[in-house]
């Protein structure tokens, strides 16, 4: 076989995407898979490729069937539906190798927009903006000859989460804040979810916060940011200023994304300048710093003022 191409998809949105862990339900094997949607006049040059692809792949088993009739695969890689197109990705999970007659497991590669590695635990959910790095795999099979979409790599732009409902009103809005809210309730830290409103002036225009995660009985506030924008950055920066006894801390998904395409400065680095504790979930594999809940607990027993 000769050697494959890498194609790179246009950003789209995941459809029923398995890429965290494989699907099982018709295959043992287990196979990543996702469908992604991309508008129709975004998804010319990709229709191309794959229609090309095909065409090159009926060809060639032609050849290898020496002239024979060969059907082309019922088994479309992508569907147009109106102005959408929809393009099917797999990759199986395990299997042994046709040449070497070994076994072998593998999984894409998942990154953040930052092409950093995106943390296997946080699932990516349906709705999510992503780009695919993919191969173009031809097959000759008893029901036709095609070609399968390979994933290589997962870029994520914008991931969408899971809602999680904590009460019969309350959602949490992010697989981050999930993440800190068991962390908190697991060390016995109290604290009531989005429970307190901040008064601030911005320009002329009096206005609330609602912190994520108010730590009780302290002027303790945990903000959990995936992504930290201008109007972000801008809003904590007059809160803190406004209300100068507040210790509010960042949990970032990654500190190190920078806060905008053209800036050196990351997350972390605008927490430090502007006096903010901060802690990167991807670097330390932990929800929350061991300190910071020493801290809390101390403080809510009673051993220690803040």
């Amino acid at each position: 076989m000769n050697k494959l191409t890498t194609h790179v998809s246009v950003v789209g949105k995941a459809i029923y995407p398995h890429l965290n862990k494989p699907d099982v339900k018709f295959n043992d094997a287990g196979e990543y898979k996702v469908t992604l949607e991309v508008a129709k006049s975004e998804a010319t040059d990709m229709i191309k490729l794959f229609d090309d692809a095909q065409a090159d792949s009926l060809k060639t088993a032609i050849a290898e069937n020496k002239g024979k009739k060969v059907k082309e695969s019922p088994h479309p890689r992508y569907n147009v539906e109106g102005d959408k197109v929809f393009f099917i990705f797999k990759l199986k999970a395990s299997g042994v190798n046709k040449q070497t007659k070994e076994t072998f497991t593998q999984r894409p590669q998942l990154l953040d927009a930052q092409k950093q590695p995106h943390p296997i635990e946080k699932s990516i959910w349906g709705g999510s903006k992503l780009k695919i790095a993919y191969e173009l795999v031809p097959y000759s099979a008893p029901f036709g000859a095609g070609i399968t979409a390979r994933i290589k790599a997962i870029q994520m732009f914008r991931q969408k989460f899971k809602r999680v409902q904590i009460s019969k009103s309350v959602f949490l809005k992010s697989g981050l804040e999930e993440v800190v809210y068991n962390c908190l309730n697991k060390n016995k830290c109290t604290f009531v979810y989005e429970g307190i409103k901040i008064t601030f002036t911005s320009p002329e225009q009096k206005r609330t916060y609602t912190p994520d995660f108010p730590v009780s009985n302290s002027n303790i506030i945990i903000e959990t940011k995936g992504q930290f924008n201008s109007a972000d950055r801008k809003k904590m920066k007059l809160i803190k200023l406004q209300n100068p006894k507040l210790d509010i801390r960042f949990i970032f998904s990654n500190s190190k994304s920078k806060i905008g395409k053209k800036s050196k400065t990351t997350y972390g680095k605008w927490c430090e300048m502007f006096d903010f504790k901060y802690h990167c979930v991807q670097s330390t594999k932990k929800e929350i710093p061991d300190e910071w809940l020493k801290e809390i607990k101390e403080i809510q027993n009673g051993k220690t003022r803040n």
